[in-house]
């Protein structure tokens, strides 16, 4: 099966996503999202199927500003996804700017293991 992958990017959220889903014996989880670097913060591209971020309605177009208090912007690609990673059932706290609103979003997101689905494309 060949896959197409667009973007450095795609190919490193995808890549951590699988990680996450086969690294049963270390615990390693994620909130279920793709992510893009901006320079005013991270942008949620999409959130994947029953994962956290689908439970606490986080949305694609969502800005993250802050990662645990930590400026979203000062962070890369591969940074992004180190941060957004971490132990099962811990926490990490997430500041939102979404469009339409005034004031940021502030979510607490479970981390969880996330399975992706095996769809081909034709």
């Amino acid at each position: 099966m060949k896959l197409l992958l667009t973007t450095p990017l795609v190919l490193l959220c995808f890549l951590c996503a699988v990680v996450q889903a086969q690294d049963f014996n270390s615990k390693l989880g994620g909130i279920g999202v793709e992510i893009e670097p901006t320079d005013n913060g991270i942008l949620i591209k999409r959130i994947l199927p029953n994962t956290p971020a689908s439970l606490v309605d986080l949305r694609a177009g969502d800005l993250i500003i802050k990662i645990d208090g930590r400026q979203a912007s000062a962070l890369n690609a591969k940074e992004a996804v180190i941060v957004l990673r971490g132990k099962v059932g811990s926490v990490v706290q997430l500041s939102i700017s979404r469009l339409g609103q005034d004031q940021e979003i502030n979510v607490k997101v479970k981390r969880d293991i996330i399975y992706i689905s095996r769809q081909v494309y034709y």
